[in-house]
């Protein structure tokens, strides 16, 4: 593995090592929204409050300190030169996620760990929603790889058709993983020609199987939202034509 991906793999397991003040925050956040704590747990979604990260490197050695700035998930901030010249002081690293946040755990679809998203929980704290650097959120579909284990789950009974929902938000999708669906996040407003081509491929694998995938937006009903699903349909149906083919409905 390169240092990115060791920096990313060593962040999870420290987010996934909660303490008291991660627990009870997570906890007022899961009542909030009206889910399960232990849900959240199992859909890989944590508390963090820094310095969580840089102290974790900082206790495991240099080499960790190293992997997570590869991973870009601490920064080493630099004070400016003094007007005597004197050259830039280099800080210790600081976390990415600087401030307590939500962390939601990001994977392709095939359940590869490839970054982190945070979302605020501080009134004004902006952006709402912080994606970790490099990490390749217009080719992501949030879950996909849930939704291929559960397929895979399935295939012993040789389902005809596999429902896919597609909403705009993470939660939105874990809300409804929560009620039993299949459901992935576009991560915006947007379905991007790399999403639809993830749907596309996924349809292939079905088909295969002699199974057909039906894919559902639930985009949001403001302006923007049906934008985006008058976007969408163009690409799915041009992702479908270069493929295997693809049924959807709305």
């Amino acid at each position: 593995l390169d240092p990115r991906q060791i920096g990313l793999q060593f962040a999870y397991e420290t987010f996934s090592r909660q303490s008291r003040s991660e627990q009870d925050r997570l906890k007022g956040f899961a009542v909030q929204r009206g889910y399960e704590l232990e849900k959240l747990a199992e859909m890989e979604v944590f508390a963090a409050e820094p310095p969580k990260l840089a102290r974790a490197a900082e206790e495991r050695g240099r080499e960790a300190v190293e992997n997570l700035l590869a991973a870009g998930l601490t920064r080493r901030p630099q004070l400016p030169p003094s007007s005597s010249g004197v050259l830039p002081t280099e800080l210790p690293p600081r976390d990415y996620f600087f401030k307590p946040r939500i962390i939601f755990t990001l994977r392709d679809d095939r359940g590869h760990l490839i970054g982190f998203a945070g979302r605020s929980v501080i009134a004004g704290d902006e952006p709402k929603y912080l994606y970790s650097p490099g990490f390749p959120r217009g080719e992501t579909l949030y879950r996909l790889d849930r939704v291929r284990s559960t397929i895979r789950a399935q295939s012993a009974d040789k389902p005809q058709r596999v429902d896919v929902f597609a909403v705009e938000g993470m939660l939105d999708a874990l809300r409804l993983e929560s009620l039993g669906l299949s459901a992935v996040a576009i991560l915006g407003t947007q379905l991007t020609p790399a999403q639809a081509q993830l749907f596309a491929k996924l349809a292939g694998d079905l088909d295969r199987d002699g199974c057909q995938l039906v894919v559902h937006l639930f985009l949001d009903a403001d302006p923007p939202g049906r934008h985006a699903l008058r976007t969408a349909i163009p690409r799915l149906l041009k992702a479908a034509t270069a493929g295997d083919g693809m049924g959807f409905l709305m």
